[in-house]
């Protein structure tokens, strides 16, 4: 590579480092490969390729490309995790999301936003009509995972029929055919009521986006403090 490049890949690394802080670097290259899987799975079993791979099949060993893409990534990251959307809607679905204290619910939104922006169609109602029907399926089978204790690879699929550039209509198709509306039914009479983080987690979540889908699509509130069943 000549200086000039290699003096830009370096602006390019210095940036992003400056945006999201030296600690943060491992967790978002995590999601961000996460975010690129290209293949069905059939358990959680994280079968990711590396980045030098993900350098030499995708980017053709251009790592100026590669790190501009990245760069890009984290722009998109960072709108997801700061909430920045000026939708409403959006607004309190990512709120409910970060209450759960996980980034599961990440990659296949990062893939999204990663893709229509790359293929120049991005576009804001569709991805609220992403977020509504992910929210429900996504909060539905967490409380699956705890009551059965089951292994879940939804995000990981769903990530994958994203990145082969699979119509709207067919997304929508593939996040309901993991729905399951009568084991959820009987899911909610079971033990999820705990005092495990993760449950506590989710109860905290559940409890305040019901009150929220209650009140006018203007308001959008921040909670601290405990909450209790009893709520």
């Amino acid at each position: 590579k000549n200086s000039k490049e290699q003096a830009l890949i370096l602006q390019y690394w210095q940036e992003i480092e400056n945006k999201l802080g030296l600690d943060q670097i491992d967790k978002f290259l995590d999601i961000y490969l996460e975010s690129t899987l290209d293949h069905p799975i059939e358990s959680d079993i994280k079968t990711f390729i590396g980045l030098d791979k993900l350098l030499d099949s995708t980017y053709k060993k251009n790592s100026l490309a590669f790190v501009k893409a990245l760069k890009q990534t984290l722009d998109n990251y960072l709108m997801l995790k700061t909430n920045t959307f000026e939708s409403s809607i959006i607004k309190r679905i990512l709120e409910s999301f970060y209450k759960l204290k996980t980034n599961t619910w990440v990659p296949p939104l990062l893939a999204y936003i990663d893709r229509t922006m790359q293929n120049a169609t991005w576009n804001i109602a569709n991805f609220e009509k992403l977020l509504i029907y992910f929210e429900k399926v996504y909060m539905q089978r967490w409380i699956l995972k705890h009551c059965h204790q089951n292994k879940d690879s939804f995000c990981q699929n769903l990530t994958y029929v994203i990145n082969k550039n699979y119509a709207m209509s067919q997304i929508i198709i593939k996040i309901k055919s993991y729905s399951n509306n009568s084991t959820f039914a009987e899911a909610l009479d079971a033990p999820i009521y705990h005092t495990l983080g993760n449950q506590v987690n989710l109860i905290k979540a559940m409890l305040i986006r019901l009150e929220s889908a209650y009140e006018d699509s203007s308001v959008i509130k921040s909670y601290t403090g405990k909450i209790t069943i009893e709520h």
